[in-house]
């Protein structure tokens, strides 16, 4: 049972919320043990496993580092870890606990934390859960005065099977923790959280009347030294009365919930869009997280982009426990306006990557005559939060009848089993030639599943394509975030590829009839850069327009900001004929142009070693584009922001980085094009036939940008064009 204990504070005068506190004092201060911050040299070591010291790879780690078996080789290996004696004062051991990967949940191996007591084991506990750690621990009242190891135990030999341990404390709270609680009067749409980085994070439970209604996990700032602030949208709940719940398992903390603020805008508002990391022209999140793009779609003049979102921090967030579809809307592909999150968690998991589709038929009954329904497809990650515990990933619906505003989740949910432990990111679209929806679906260690449906409810399997099947060794390589669609030839509608292909990016041809993919080549490689990954293209884009548009999840981190990742810029997907073969070639969309603030345009330009063509022009945003004979020697040299980028005429190698690629230009003239933002830079090459995102890492301690050659080189035409800022 969870204890709870209440104050009473009827009489203190609080405006606009009521404050209660359930809570129960502590009867002495906790006793940390180890935090594994540091080392752990003190402590004896058995085998291969556990490396050399701490490591900060897992999610939800307390602190600086954690403790891991993973060796540091990464390969199979097995081992102890054993601390020194240390005598128990308090009536309860807390830690974090936790396991990698998905086989070791399948066959439950040999690992486990253990309390050793005159050399045997009194207390041992077995990892639950895989992904990330969470609060475990035990009742060691019977053993108060004794002197006690901890030891640390994987005898699972499997590769990349291994647990995680952090933060081993003393004190005398419950293991099932103690409950805060504060009850509010929602006066106002939006609840405001004070972050701190690298804080202890706090499970949040908000209940209304109906029962649980929303589940959290976030370093809350529990003094004035607050990193920034998130916001929680809570409109549908607005003039109600809710409880807003927090557990506290190291420390008894209840004042954390004092810090919440009832606002209809961000309290730390005023910097927004003008921080010094903010990108200029990329999609990126008021505050938070964000990652996969979701339920790409068209419809009513809108450009709709859901997205992967943690919006109670700017970290990934401890077990994709927050995983939500955030919301912005376009007109233009350029001027993003974020909207309230779409789709939140629930009782069947963290919301997923997903799809979103226009009902124009009303196959699901969702819409009307009037109202033409908006129907998102995505994956419920069961046990991915503590609300779903026990229940596995599962594909669910959610429908808009005002375009996007608000989604009504299914009462039928989940409407496709699961199918493996991990199977995810359904992406669906209507199959004209069938009058039938189409998903493909990603199941773990290597496969794509398709499904045709009439309603969007009720799916039917069709066919699996093994990774095996297209010729891939390496899962890696062609896994998750499936998108299969058709484009024509160069141009030509009558003459055509279908295009399957997966999170990073590579890609396979072949042909669909509906129901089965047919691969003619192996794989092929499309994205070069390192900020790419999990793209989607649009739906419904209007016929008319007849352009397949992708944006892909930028991989950049925002150092010391309150907003993290962003998207890349929007690109239009073609296919054309090569002296390879057909190849997707990809190019900004043209919107960009709405952008342009000065155009400056040079011909025939000599340049010579170690001059600076971009000399005079200050750092800022960037389309650049270079066209030269196709004969040129020599070496050119970008550079902007701390990132390089070599084009090697002689070899035809474009390098940056540890990347380096062949362009095999053929043409007579080589086009390269740059757009060029505070973290990024993104090259098309020879007319978009390289696509190659670029991050630049780190802080931006000097911001600058250059063009020079390591030898005279004549350039046919320069166009130099500055980019106004989408936020202003």
């Amino acid at each position: 049972m969870i204890m709870m204990c209440k104050i009473d504070l009827s009489n203190l005068m609080l405006p606009f919320v009521v404050l209660l506190l359930l809570s129960c004092s502590q009867s002495s201060e906790p006793i940390v043990i180890v935090t594994f911050d540091h080392s752990f040299e003190k402590w004896i070591k058995e085998g291969k496993a556990f490396g050399e010291g701490p490591v900060k790879e897992t999610m939800g780690y307390y602190g600086k580092a954690h403790l891991s078996s993973l060796n540091e080789f990464d390969e199979p290996s097995t081992g102890r870890l054993t601390s020194p004696e240390f005598r128990i004062e308090r009536n309860y051991i807390h830690f974090l606990l936790g396991a990698r990967e998905i086989d070791f949940m399948n066959e439950k191996g040999d690992m486990s934390i253990e309390l050793l007591l005159n050399g045997k084991v009194v207390r041992s506990k077995k990892p639950e859960e895989f992904h990330a750690m969470f609060h475990a621990g035990w009742n060691v009242s019977n053993f108060k005065g004794e002197m006690v190891q901890i030891r640390v135990v994987d005898e699972d030999d499997r590769p990349f099977v291994y647990l995680d341990v952090d933060h081993i404390v003393q004190n005398d709270i419950p293991v099932e923790g103690i409950v805060a609680e504060r009850i509010i009067e929602m006066s106002s749409g939006t609840i405001n959280i004070p972050i701190k980085e690298n804080a202890p994070r706090y499970y949040f439970e908000i209940h209304a009347d109906s029962g649980l209604i929303r589940a959290f996990d976030a370093s809350v700032a529990l003094t004035d030294d607050i990193d920034f602030w998130v916001k929680h949208d809570m409109y549908e709940w607005s003039g109600e009365q809710i409880k807003v719940r927090t557990y506290q398992y190291f420390e008894n903390r209840p004042e954390i919930l004092n810090n919440l603020v009832l606002s209809d805008n961000i309290v730390d508002s005023d910097n927004l869009y003008q921080e010094n990391l903010r990108p200029q022209f990329h999609f990126t999140a008021k505050r938070g997280w964000l990652n996969d793009p979701n339920g790409l779609v068209f419809h009513e003049g809108e450009y709709h982009l859901f997205y992967q979102a943690n919006p109670y921090g700017n970290d990934y967030g401890r077990n994709d426990y927050n995983k939500t579809w955030g919301h912005a809307v376009s007109e233009d592909l350029v001027h993003w306006r974020e909207l309230p999150a779409a789709i939140n968690p629930d009782h069947l998991g963290s919301i997923y990557s997903g799809s979103a589709v226009i009902d124009h038929n009303n196959t699901t009954g969702f819409g009307s005559e009037e109202q033409t329904s908006m129907v998102a497809l995505y994956t419920s990650a069961g046990t991915r939060n503590r609300w779903s515990f026990g229940k596995p990933f599962t594909q669910s619906v959610a429908y808009s009848l005002d375009n996007g505003r608000t989604f009504t989740k299914y009462d039928g949910n989940p409407v496709l089993a699961n199918l493996g432990y991990i199977n995810r990111d359904p992406k669906a679209f209507w199959y004209e030639a069938g009058q039938h929806w189409v998903i493909v679906l990603y199941l773990d260690h290597g496969a794509f599943v398709f499904f045709t449906s009439d309603d969007l409810k009720e799916w039917k399997q069709q066919s699996t394509i093994e990774i095996e099947d297209l010729g891939i060794s390496e899962v890696a390589a062609f896994e998750d975030c499936p998108e299969l669609f058709e484009l024509p030839i160069d141009g030509n509608r009558v003459n055509s590829k279908w295009v399957l292909y997966a999170g990073s990016g590579d890609y396979v041809l072949g042909d669909f009839d509906g129901k089965k993919f047919i691969p003619e080549i192996g794989l092929l490689k499309y994205n070069h850069g390192d900020c790419f990954y999990a793209s989607q293209t649009f739906n419904n884009v209007p016929t008319e327009d007849g352009r397949r548009i992708q944006m892909a999840w930028g991989i950049v981190d925002f150092p010391e900001m309150p907003f993290n990742q962003m998207m890349t810029f929007p690109v239009s997907l073609t296919l054309r004929n090569t002296t390879n073969g057909v190849r997707i070639f990809a190019n900004p969309v043209n919107e960009i142009e709405k952008l342009y603030d000065s155009v400056k345009s040079y011909s025939d330009i000599e340049i010579l070693p170690d001059e600076d063509l971009l000399e005079g022009f200050n750092s800022g945003s960037y389309d650049i584009e270079i066209n030269m004979s196709s004969s040129s020697q020599g070496k050119i040299l970008f550079k902007a922001n701390g990132r390089e980028i070599k084009i090697d005429l002689d070899r035809q190698k474009i390098m940056s980085g540890d990347l380096e690629i062949d362009y095999q230009n053929r043409n007579a003239e080589i086009n390269v094009r740059l757009l060029v933002d505070i973290k990024s830079i993104e090259v098309f090459l020879d007319n978009g036939k390289i696509y190659m995102p670029l991050r630049i890492d780190g802080k931006i301690e000097s911001e600058s940008i250059s063009l020079t050659s390591d030898s005279p080189l004549n350039i046919n035409e320069l166009k130099i064009r500055t980019l106004r800022s989408i936020w202003n």
